[in-house]
């Protein structure tokens, strides 16, 4: 036969147990929210120890004393919640109801003192012996006990008005946090709310179940605190940080399958839009080839920059660019490459965009993921010919070195004697000339290049794996 007895005692030192090792994990986290749950948690433990030994004690004064300290513990249990919640809540800022918190300190203190006489002379609460599987005593309560039974229950709804209160005023996104602790609360009420009701407790008179839910409910609070609060939160606002970005952001897991976008890669390669997220729908080999970049390129290059143009489809006002507006041009060498060029002509230079690569390693350079960023930011380029402005790639392979690695090739146009076709044609001519030779070195140099305008009309080329004869043949190209 199955002894009820012992399996309740080995479930409470479980949850003793648990207990003590969550106060330990809250009192490492250093703040206030993990002082606050550590005392609860110790609390907790005191509850369930009480309650154990209150309803296993045969001997009436010793069963009386346990039963007290198990109301008191529970009293100071919800008040430390009370204050826990506040500070999940608030999260470091004054909390302006001082007042009452002082008004529910000094009735937890009379009530406490209430209890502690109630060994004594039973003011509060008598006990009657009765038979079975567990407790030996069940309660005989007196007004007292009820004004301890609502100052619990008014602790309780202190703490599902602050909890509720908060998932009015917050954000969708940050709601998940505070309704899960209000779930597990309502719980708790609801178990303690059951064994008040004859019928139950008559059946489950061997023991109080919403013991249990005391434990349960800490360990929610300190997973919804910490856990939720520094991963789970951090995941779920991922993708309304992505979709607030200025930037294009693209990122293929280890296989080389597109597993995440924002709406902003979407506006700036409008045939992006054309692909399904979801994993499989698009490698990064047939992606690298329709913006451009050679396959020796993105397989040797842990870090790399470069430069997408007009078919990259940005326009100038950063817009939203609808499909309809674009016509798409298979192209010549390669049918599976497509360009995208916008309907209207005055549009068709667009803004060039700068696609930053990285391959993502972990700790032992095994390769986890590969991320594309997108920028498009007319105070980086030169308005005349689309560049990137001289001042800007100073800063800019300053700060980033490593992706404008060897082996790499460098070329540097200029036009002869730009000052005196301006003075005798106009500035309008000499612009003119620059655009015309900026969009001849586009289109004769390696299409994984990188292009800076320098000083006056000198315009520079940085074309990765390129040697310095097929540069110079790239550079009679452009003469020609």
């Amino acid at each position: 036969m199955i002894d009820i007895r012992n399996i309740v005692t080995m479930l409470a030192i479980l949850l003793i147990v648990i207990d003590v090792i969550f106060a330990v994990l809250a009192y490492r986290k250093h703040v206030r929210e993990g002082r606050y749950l550590c005392q609860a948690s110790i609390l907790a433990a005191v509850v369930t120890f009480s309650y154990l030994i209150s309803i296993l004690e045969t001997d009436y004064f010793r069963a009386s004393v346990m039963s007290s300290i198990y109301f008191i513990a529970i009293d100071w249990l919800l008040l430390i919640m009370i204050k826990l919640v506040i500070a999940i809540t608030t999260q470091g800022r004054v909390w302006r109801r001082r007042g009452l918190m002082y008004l529910l300190d000094a009735y937890a203190v009379f009530d406490t003192v209430v209890l502690l006489i109630n060994p004594f002379k039973e003011i509060a609460v008598h006990y009657l012996k009765r038979e079975s599987l567990v407790a030996s005593y069940y309660y005989q309560m007196k007004p007292l006990y009820y004004a301890h039974l609502a100052f619990t229950y008014l602790l309780v709804i202190g703490v599902l008005g602050i909890l509720f209160h908060k998932l009015v005023k917050t954000p969708r996104q940050y709601r998940n946090q505070y309704r899960f602790i209000a779930d597990i609360i309502i719980l708790i009420v609801i178990m303690n709310a059951l064994f008040l009701i004859p019928q139950i407790r008559q059946m489950y008179s061997f023991l109080d179940i919403s013991i249990v839910c005391y434990s349960i409910g800490l360990l929610a609070i300190y997973w919804s605190s910490f856990e939720y609060r520094n991963h789970y939160l951090q995941q779920n606002l991922s993708t309304l940080v992505l979709d607030n970005m200025n930037q294009g952001v693209m990122l293929f897991d280890y296989d080389g399958f597109l597993i995440m976008k924002n709406e902003k890669a979407g506006e700036m390669i409008p045939f992006m839009r054309f692909h399904d997220v979801m994993r499989g729908s698009l490698h990064v080999r047939d992606f690298v080839r329709m913006v451009g970049i050679t396959a020796e390129q993105h397989d040797t290059g842990r870090h790399y920059s470069i430069q997408l143009f007009a078919d990259a489809g940005v326009d100038k006002s950063h817009s939203r660019i609808r499909p309809e507006d674009w016509t798409f041009v298979p192209d010549r060498k390669d049918q599976k490459k497509w360009h995208a060029f916008p309907r209207n002509r005055d549009e068709e230079e667009g803004i060039p965009l700068r696609c930053d690569y990285m391959r993502l390693e972990d700790s032992r350079k095994k390769r986890v993921g590969e991320l594309f960023v997108f920028t498009a930011a007319t105070d980086e380029i030169d308005i005349l010919t689309g560049y990137h402005s001289w001042e800007f790639f100073q800063k800019y392979v300053g700060e980033h070195t490593a992706r404008f690695s060897h082996p790499c090739a460098v070329a540097c146009f200029d036009i002869n004697d730009l000052a005196l076709l301006n003075r005798k044609r106009g500035k309008e001519t000499g612009d003119a000339q620059i655009r015309n030779l900026s969009e001849i070195i586009r289109q004769c140099m390696p299409e994984e290049s990188y292009y800076v305008r320098g000083y006056d009309a000198q315009l520079i080329v940085i074309s990765y794996f390129t040697d310095e004869m097929t540069m110079r043949q790239c550079g009679r190209n452009v003469m020609e």
